[in-house]
């Protein structure tokens, strides 16, 4: 340890042991943090906090982070080379920089980094780490400044004296580095040049400034905290700051700090003080805290004031909203307040049971001076003070009192009665219950209360002779003394009535384990206020109204606000705006108001209330992501922690079943945290609040997921951003689309192909009997020639050959039987040539094109034979055999040309005839007859049964027809054919 921070150090412990105890008002409320808690040593020696806002505690047990649940903690197990931390600094980057006892180490990313300290050093205590505007790492050891460089530290010079001590440094609010040099001054780092800026030549003796802190209210104004009192800035000069204030205070000072309204904190030898409002505050074991020496105060980015300690741990203030009067005289430890009421000098008198009448004053409970009587203090039961400001007096079994600022005095016949409840109608008449019912006190004298029952618990007057009685069986009407309703309202029944306040045209009932009933008078609505409408309990034991309305309620877990609402709700209960305030059981008739604080009684003292909190700045929670876990189907799992775990996640399809931790920082009120989320994929909606910070989903399907959650605190605030976490979830092979496709496909492939091959067997089938019947049509055609041939054929042969011999023999016979036998020949014969060309088309042989051709070529030479006619058919290839027709394409092509030929014969007068064959292509063949002769006229053309037959069978062959001639000019009949190949 350094010489000048060992001698503070030094100084701090020594003074405590000298310092008197002083006597102070109020209990503050703080929050403790120490080694029963989870804190890794009680010695705290600095704070600071990370992007996340947690928390991070300097030790001499090491360091430790707290995020509002948990601790982590981190010494030399961790990799540190010293226990013994005096300083934790959180970069933008969020790495850990730690300043112990040995030097000076980084923690990122999980891995510890150590840095070297430039020789020549004795001590390599690093009590002070920083970060610049520019994010260069600043560090003090052992009093001379250095900064990181690399992997090194690098001394930095601030002047020509090599001897210069620092003390301490800060960073303004624009990111200029500030630093105090014993005995010379404060010096700025300003374009990388040192500059003095205030001296200390002028303070007279030396003092050592501990801390530097920049003015968050009023902008450019410095204070500095030395062990001996405070300094402001005034230009270059430096003046002594509140020195009057301090002058009692407990030296030396350790720190200074400001707070979120701009009071100033000094941590001391003993406890700690505050400026507020020009007057001191001291903090110390008799108001809330402790007497122990404050090493650290730090302000954190949610405006909580924290205080290290050394040997009691961390404390966090928790403001002046909430505070519990101090008695003067210690006289039990119990301290049950039963019972409020004003004086007329408005003086708070609030009855302490087993102690008696104590008066309230500044935060201070005293005892209360009562005219000398044989009122026994220890058995009262109920205050109350009347509009004519006389105090009544309730006792157990000692009557009931009536002081009226001179004089006690007592109602005689009371004594025998618990006095529960007193009050007063509009008529200036006293009501009280007590034990054996209700009573009520006129100039005329007592008079009880007819039908009552003999329990009265509470009294609410409604007018000038009416009144509500509270019981332990619901509520009572009373008029002109007489009970006229009983039950008054049928919703109380069975319920223990403890309290009963009147708010315009609404009546509050307040029960002992339903909460509160609100009773809409004119509309007879009812409407019930239960702790899941965010009462701390529904034992409800006193309500009072403030001037706006708003009812303040002390419940069996302290106290609640509820606020005038718009219809249907009546009252809103708002939040707990006084977190970690005492958990206390309120007493009945024991509220009250004084100025803006709310007086409640309560089995652990007063407790006393803002009404008035102001417009506080609260920073929303922070939420961080803890752990994701992944499990496998067989029930093992993956962790990913913190915040690694936000990137987008590729998962297989049996790791389906998640585990999400989360948490939602806010160390204002950790408790009062709720979290809403959703899984998008699964759901677009976001989940009801809840305080649990763990979700889990099992057996998800395959998809892409992400989810997100955000944290509330309890007035309502969402966090500023909301944590994603992507994933997706692969699909087994099976579950893919490009399987589900390549099956359907299958199947579809498959079908296709089951159907190929049905169609391809019934095309098969079919073909094979097409097959078949062409076979036999073959057969049929080649039979019926050969039959034909054998049968007709011979008969006409042989008839020819008859008439020849029967011409033969009669010689030159009659010329009429010579030219009958003639006939007979001659249609004989052309009946025979007739015949085979039948013969000649029924042979399935002839049915190519080659055959055909070649038949047509064999009768035109029959034909013109005999004749003066040339004829020629050129260009026959065998390779026409390829292209088969049907017997009636051959059949008629046959007939065509046959009747083509004749009329060449008959008419044409020709001589010569050509038959041209030609191919156009592959489907289809050019076949043209052309003559010399004489020709003849186109309006000649449908002359004749010959020519209309040739048309006909053109046309039944779909073969396109042609004739062109000209009379003189000869003829050429053009006939195209479509051709199949075989």
């Amino acid at each position: 340890m350094n010489w000048i921070t060992g001698k503070i150090f030094k100084q701090i412990f020594i003074i405590t042991l000298f310092i008197p105890l002083a006597s102070f008002g109020q209990k503050f409320t703080f929050s403790h943090l120490d080694i029963e808690d989870g804190l890794i040593q009680s010695q705290v020696t600095h704070f600071s906090q990370d992007s996340k806002h947690r928390l991070w505690i300097a030790t001499f047990g090491g360091a430790c982070r707290f995020d509002g649940k948990e601790y982590l903690k981190i010494s030399k197990s961790k990799g540190l080379s010293s226990n013994f931390v005096y300083s934790v600094y959180v970069d933008k980057h969020d790495r850990l920089w730690i300043g112990t006892d040995d030097g000076l180490a980084c923690i990122s990313e999980g891995k510890t980094v150590r840095y070297a300290v430039f020789p020549g050093h004795k001590s390599n205590a690093t009590t002070a780490i920083t970060a610049d505007k520019n994010g260069t790492i600043y560090a003090i050891v052992s009093n001379k400044l250095y900064k990181v460089d690399g992997k090194i530290l690098a001394p930095v010079q601030m002047s020509d004296d090599k001897n210069d001590l620092l003390t301490c440094f800060a960073v303004n609010p624009d990111g200029t580095l500030y630093a105090s040099v014993f005995k010379k001054g404060i010096y700025s780092l300003e374009r990388g040049k040192w500059a003095l800026k205030v001296p200390f030549d002028t303070m007279g003796q030396p003092v050592v400034i501990v801390k530097i802190l920049f003015d968050k209210v009023k902008k450019g104004n410095i204070f500095l905290c030395s062990g001996t009192g405070l300094y402001q800035v005034d230009g270059p000069m430096l003046k002594p700051y509140a020195e009057d204030l301090l002058t009692a205070a407990a030296k030396p000072f350790s720190c200074l700090e400001q707070d979120v309204d701009g009071n100033l904190w000094i941590g001391s030898v003993k406890g700690a003080y505050c400026i507020k409002s020009n007057k001191l505050i001291q903090f110390n074991s008799q108001n809330g805290f402790t007497d122990n020496p404050v090493i650290d105060i730090y302000n954190d980015a949610d405006y909580n004031l924290w205080l290290g300690t050394s040997g009691s741990g961390a404390y966090k203030y928790e403001g002046d909203g909430y505070l519990t009067a101090n008695p003067v005289i210690q006289t039990n430890n119990n301290q049950i307040i039963i019972g409020l009421a004003k004086t007329k000098k408005g003086e708070v008198l609030a009855n302490v049971s087993g102690t008696g009448i104590m008066k309230y004053s500044q935060g201070v409970l005293s005892p209360y001076s009562l005219p000398k009587s044989a009122l026994n203090v220890t058995l009262v039961n109920c205050l109350f003070t009347d509009r004519q400001q006389n105090i009544w007096v309730g006792t157990n079994f000692g009557g009931m009192w009536k002081y009226d600022g001179t004089k006690m005095e007592r109602f005689p016949w009371t004594t025998s009665s618990i006095i529960n409840v007193i009050c007063q109608d509009a008529d200036d008449a006293i009501w009280f219950g007590t034990s054996l019912g209700c009573y009520r006190v006129t100039k005329k004298g007592t008079q009880r209360i007819t039908d009552a029952p003999v329990f009265v618990s509470t009294l609410l007057p409604l007018g000038k002779d009416s009144v509500l009685i509270g019981t332990h069986n619901g509520a009572l009407l009373s008029v002109n003394n007489k009970v006229v309703l009983s039950p008054a309202l049928s919703f109380l029944d069975q319920s223990s009535v403890y309290s009963m306040l009147r708010v315009g045209n609404n009546i509050l009932f307040g029960t002992d384990d339903k909460g509160i009933f609100v009773w809409q008078m004119n509309t007879n609505r009812v409407i019930n206020i239960d702790e899941t409408e965010g009462l701390k309990s529904s034992s409800i034991y006193c309500m009072a109204a403030d001037g706006n309305g708003d009812v303040w309620v002390g419940t069996g877990k302290g106290v609640n606000h509820l606020k005038k609402a718009a219809k249907p709700q009546l009252f809103k209960v708002l939040n707990n705006n006084y977190p970690n305030s005492e958990i206390a059981e309120a007493n009945q008739n024991s509220i009250l108001f004084k100025g803006d604080e709310v007086l409640l009684g309560t089995t652990k003292g007063l407790k006393i209330y803002k009404t008035s909190q102001g417009s506080r700045r609260i920073n929303p929670p922070q939420i961080v992501l803890n752990e994701i876990r992944i499990y496998d189907k067989n029930g093992k799992y993956q962790s990913l922690k913190n915040d690694s775990a936000t990137g987008p996640l590729t998962l297989d399809h049996g790791q389906n079943h998640i585990a999400i931790s989360f948490l939602g920082i806010y160390l204002k009120d950790p408790e009062d945290v709720t979290y809403q989320y959703r899984l998008t994929g699964l759901s677009d909606k976001f989940s009801q609040p809840v305080k649990n910070p763990f979700v889990e989903y099992f057996s998800l399907p395959p998809g892409k997921y992400c989810f997100e959650i955000i944290s509330i605190d309890g007035n309502g605030s969402e966090s500023n951003c909301s944590i994603l976490t992507k994933f997706e979830i692969v699909p087994a092979f099976y579950q893919g689309t490009v399987f589900k496709i390549l099956v359907l496909l299958t199947f579809l492939i498959s079908g296709i192909i089951i159907q190929a091959l049905w169609n391809h067997k019934k095309r098969r089938q079919k073909t094979l009997l097409e097959l078949m019947k062409k076979q036999e049509v073959v057969k049929i055609r080649q039979q019926t020639a050969e039959d034909f041939h054998d049968d007709l054929g011979n008969k006409l042969t042989r008839i020819s050959i008859l008439s020849e011999i029967l011409q033969s023999r009669r010689g030159d016979g009659k010329e009429e039987e010579r030219k009958l036998v003639d006939q007979i020949k001659s249609n004989t014969l052309s009946l025979y040539n007739g015949t085979k060309d039948i013969l000649w088309a029924l042979n399935p042989k002839n049915d190519n094109l080659y055959e055909i051709l070649k038949h047509i070529k064999e009768i035109g030479i029959e034909q013109f034979a005999d004749t003066p006619i040339v004829f020629e058919m050129p260009g026959l290839h065998t390779d026409l055999k390829q292209f088969r027709l049907s017997m009636e394409h051959s059949r008629n092509l046959l007939m065509i040309f046959k009747e083509l030929i004749n009329n060449v014969l008959k008419h044409a007068h020709a001589k010569s005839v050509r038959i041209i064959a030609s191919r156009q292509d592959n489907e289809k063949l050019l076949l043209a007859i052309r003559d010399d002769g004489v020709g003849f006229e186109k309006n000649m053309l449908a002359t004749g049964y010959g020519m209309s037959n040739i048309k006909a069978r053109a046309k039944r062959i779909n073969a396109e027809l042609s004739v062109e001639s000209s009379k003189g000019a000869g003829t050429i009949t053009k006939l195209i054919i479509n051709l199949k190949p075989a």
